[in-house]
């Protein structure tokens, strides 16, 4: 799907382990957040991550995550050198999907705090799963 909305200093790309799955199955995604500035940034180390998505007959519906795996200083920070990328997995179970088709989702990645050199909000890629 279209691109996603680049938050000033990074990107977010979306990565679903597969391109289609069974209800009541675990769907798998990563979460890329990718410095793409020419200047290092500090981010948390836990940013905000909500997965949102769009089932077949457009009603939506979302969740939080703040899982991260990168590097992490005691300051509870983790900076990313330009070109660098922290990865968050995440996963929802599908046993509420009780709609077949492609659903889309997107990934919205958020931070605001103290110490952080970026702050505001990223949307990734959309992508579309076939639930059956």
């Amino acid at each position: 799907l279209d691109d996603g909305d680049v938050g000033g200093s990074i990107a977010v790309t979306l990565k679903p382990d597969q391109a289609a799955i069974h209800h009541g199955d675990d769907l798998g995604f990563s979460v890329l957040i990718h410095n793409i500035s020419g200047r290092s940034i500090v981010l948390p180390r836990e940013p905000d991550v909500m997965l949102t998505w769009i089932y077949p007959d457009g009603k939506r519906d979302n969740f939080i995550k703040t899982n991260a795996d990168a590097p992490v200083s005691d300051s509870g920070l983790v900076r990313l050198d330009p070109g660098q990328e922290i990865v968050q997995r995440s996963s929802i179970k599908t046993y509420y999907f009780h709609r077949s088709g492609i659903t889309e989702f997107r990934a919205i990645v958020s931070a605001d705090g103290p110490g952080n050199t970026w702050t505001g909000r990223a949307v990734s890629n959309g992508f579309g799963i076939m639930v059956d």
